[in-house]
């Protein structure tokens, strides 16, 4: 079938050609240029009106820096890895990660916003459904973040994207064209509500999840850990189960095969292969009362996995209850459920691993991290994550900011109470007072900060979870699950016992156990006023600064930037410089000060302009100092730009 569109296209393009010839000054060249470049752009997929933020034009005259906000600092222990929350536009935080992170990021979780009820911010305003461009700024939001996702993620990476119907199937082709069809992992429908709901058509009850890999010929399945069905053995300090059911008569069909008839059904080459799998325990006979015995095979338990199903539960009321245990369910909305996250982030680590780093870069209320730090205690692997946020303050935070400083004490907006309804409210009541509330803040700006997202609720999560806390609220969490099937029924016994194990610690207040829909659950209660034990973990706070591109002062910027490499080098090695343990010299100086500190084992950073004499590499080699050289590529861009390079 001939391309119609494709013929067209070619002669118009044929034709720009022969202008071109024709009229050739500057001024046509560049209008024909524009003609061209219109007729030969994309003409299947996806295409909307693309719109830049006021976040990227800033890029054009300052450099995104970290500053520490060294109050914030939590530390456990010394010698474990650090943590990371950077405040600031996500935008402005991924630029900079893509100078420490880039190809090294393990597992990614965002949870954007779904562009419904006004939850999208662009440009310092919300995006009403009235908004002319609502689909397009919301893609262009998301295009501009998904590229340096890709950039950042491990070859054999995967990125994970919760979404509803409203920009679901807009995210869909979007990130086939960055991460690629064929990196496609598959979907999962996430049963977010049960019973019924208020709908004009049809209630919703779940969300979607888009799954991408890097490279997905160099990714693991998805797993969780198998439901085993047979004996369980030690073997060398390892448990493996048994399956008997692994070497049959027939291909496909039912019948085990007896050691014994080995040459009655297969050949001697078969046998020979039998034989060398008993030896290296890959096989092992199992007695039965026929006289013969079975080939089972062994399978390791920490290394067997089933692959996830596409339908997955995960109630939203879950987060919301999980929120109020910390007392900051009024403080953000939509919260998800950790199990949810913490699902993904174990099946996504299955694979045999030193290290994982998790980057979310919609934080939000910190589920990602609370997650991560579960998923640690529950099968004893090191992974650390990265959380991105803005400290946007809510509409809700932004009545409490306004009523701490004597406005509005009385007004209490229901639930159903929209956020613009809730601000307009706000604008009208400051108004009466010669007041708006861009001057209330400018007056009280630290305060004001102190009541968005990233200082609120985010980091409120993360140091209660490392400082333990008392319950805000009752509430319950399932601690144990168990699917219970045909194969492991056999097995109910020891899920019982891990059941009992698990309520002898008395972590919780109480707890009740339950079978539904075919699962065994082990529920923990947690009573107003329970304290929860303490979970210590190390972690930085950081928030995104500027520095101007061109200065009037005579100031080098390389000079500048040299006040924000110290940070770079902690976020790219998830550690803390404290001149002890790690640290860092950057000027012939600091080198001649700092040697004589330096003790056995420290990790010592240099740039790469720093020569060390040879008596200075012999003393530092005898002494075990692991010399790390700073990459020249965490400004190098900016200092090209500046012609200081």
């Amino acid at each position: 079938m001939s391309n119609l569109s494709q013929k067209k296209r070619s002669e118009m393009l044929d034709y720009l050609k022969h202008l071109k010839k024709i009229h050739n000054n500057d001024e046509s060249r560049i209008a024909l240029d524009q003609i061209e470049s219109a007729l030969t752009e994309k003409k299947y997929g996806l295409v909307w009106e693309k719109h830049e933020e006021d976040v990227y034009k800033n890029l054009k005259h300052n450099i995104p820096v970290f500053s520490e906000s060294k109050s914030r600092k939590i530390i456990a222990n010394k010698n474990d890895n650090f943590n990371f929350l950077l405040e600031g536009d996500n935008l402005h935080s991924l630029k900079l990660l893509e100078k420490t992170h880039k190809g090294k990021i393990d597992v990614i979780y965002i949870d954007p916003p779904y562009n419904t009820n006004n939850s999208l911010t662009y440009n310092d305003k919300r995006v009403s459904s009235l908004d002319a461009f609502p689909h397009s700024k919301w893609l262009s939001f998301m295009e501009a973040r998904l590229l340096l996702a890709k950039e950042l993620l491990a070859e054999d990476g995967i990125i994970f994207m919760s979404i509803d119907d409203n920009e679901g199937h807009q995210l869909k082709i979007l990130s086939d064209e960055i991460f690629g069809e064929d990196n496609f992992m598959g979907s999962l429908s996430v049963i977010r509500a049960e019973g019924g709901g208020m709908a004009k058509f049809i209630i919703k009850g779940h969300d979607m999840l888009l799954i991408y890999c890097k490279d997905i010929s160099q990714r693991f399945p998805l797993a969780r850990p198998k439901d085993i069905r047979g004996k369980v053995i030690e073997i060398d300090g390892i448990d493996y189960w048994i399956q008997e059911d692994a070497i049959r008569k027939e291909f496909g069909a039912y019948g085990n095969l007896h050691y014994e008839e080995i040459l009655e059904y297969k050949d001697q080459d078969f046998k020979d292969k039998i034989d060398l799998g008993l030896k290296n325990n890959e096989y092992i006979l199992v007695p039965k009362n026929n006289g013969m015995n079975i080939i089972g095979k062994l399978r390791r338990v920490d290394e067997d996995y089933s692959k996830f199903y596409s339908v997955v539960k995960h109630l939203n009321a879950d987060g919301v209850s999980e929120l109020k245990r910390f007392g900051l369910e009024d403080k953000f909305d939509y919260p998800k459920p950790v199990s949810l996250v913490q699902s993904l982030i174990e099946g996504a680590t299955f694979s045999k691993k030193d290290n994982y780093t998790i980057l979310d870069f919609f934080a939000g209320s910190g589920t990602t991290g609370e997650a991560v730090i579960n998923a640690n205690i529950k099968d004893g692997k090191n992974r650390n994550f990265i959380l991105c946020t803005n400290n946007e303050v809510s509409s809700k935070q932004k009545l409490s900011f306004v009523k701490q400083k004597g406005y509005l004490e009385n007004y209490n907006p229901s639930k159903n109470t929209t956020d613009s309804a809730i601000e307009n409210r706000i604008e009208n009541e400051l108004s009466k007072h010669e007041l708006t509330l861009e001057s209330l803040i400018s007056n009280n700006k630290k305060e004001y900060e102190s009541f968005g997202i990233a200082q609120s609720v985010t980091y409120e999560r993360l140091r209660m979870i490392n400082s333990g806390y008392k319950s805000k609220d009752n509430g319950e969490k399932v601690i144990f699950s168990k699917k219970l099937t045909v194969g492991n029924l056999k097995n109910v016994d020891k899920f019982l016992t891990e059941i009992e194990d698990i309520k002898n610690k008395n972590e919780y207040s109480s707890y009740k156990t339950n079978l539904k829909n075919g699962t065994l659950e082990l529920i923990a209660k947690i009573d107003k006023g329970f304290e929860l034990k303490a979970i210590p973990f190390n972690l930085k706070y950081y928030r995104t600064d500027f520095i101007p591109k061109i200065t009037e002062d005579e100031d080098i910027l390389a000079s500048r930037l040299l006040d924000y490499i110290k940070e770079m080098v902690e976020l790219e090695n998830m550690c803390e410089i404290d001149d002890v343990n790690h640290m860092i010299i950057l000027t012939e100086k600091d080198l001649q000060n700092k040697l004589k500190k330096v003790k056995k084992g420290t990790f010592l950073y240099l740039p790469s302009y720093l020569l060390l004499t040879q008596d200075t590499q012999i003393y530092l080699e005898e002494n075990k100092v692991q010399i790390i050289t700073i990459p020249d590529y965490y400004f190098i861009n900016e200092l090209r730009e500046a012609n200081e390079l």
